[in-house]
């Protein structure tokens, strides 16, 4: 009887290590690349992507086929983002304020032509519980 019940869930039904909660926000995306001379991953082309839902341990977003499955990315806002060319990118306020305070690495674990499931591989543990907690308050009817 377990092993019919087991069959007929489906894989968002499956529980979750975190709550996920409905974005509505944007987020920088950067794809890595390897470099062929170094062997090092560095960041190539991004974009703002609208989130359409989140959790600690990943998101998934409207990628516009940007993304392709197993790809590394970095994903930040205008708090993490760092860099000289994401400082003066006229989008970069588009970005969501409270997210993280450091930039989180991931992988792209699914996609469709519009939508993606990014899988959070780096992520700092101050920014996994704050992301945790802004789940939890928007799925228990807060902000």
């Amino acid at each position: 009887m377990l092993d019919k019940i087991k069959g007929l869930i489906g894989k968002g039904e499956r529980k979750r290590n975190f709550r996920r909660a409905s974005g509505g926000f944007r987020l920088c995306v950067t794809i890595l690349k390897t470099d062929k001379k170094t062997g090092l991953k560095e960041p190539s082309t991004c974009f703002i992507a609208r989130v359409h839902d989140y959790s600690a341990g990943g998101l998934c977003i409207f990628h516009n086929n940007n993304l392709l499955e197993g790809e590394e990315v970095e994903i930040g806002n205008k708090h993490s983002m760092k860099k000289i060319a994401c400082l003066k990118c006229p989008n970069m306020p588009l970005t969501a304020d409270l997210f993280a305070s450091d930039i989180i690495k991931g992988r792209v674990a699914w996609r469709t032509h519009k939508l993606c499931g990014i899988q959070f591989t780096s992520i700092k543990k101050g920014d996994e519980k704050k992301i945790n907690d802004m789940a939890l308050d928007k799925v228990s009817g807060g902000k």
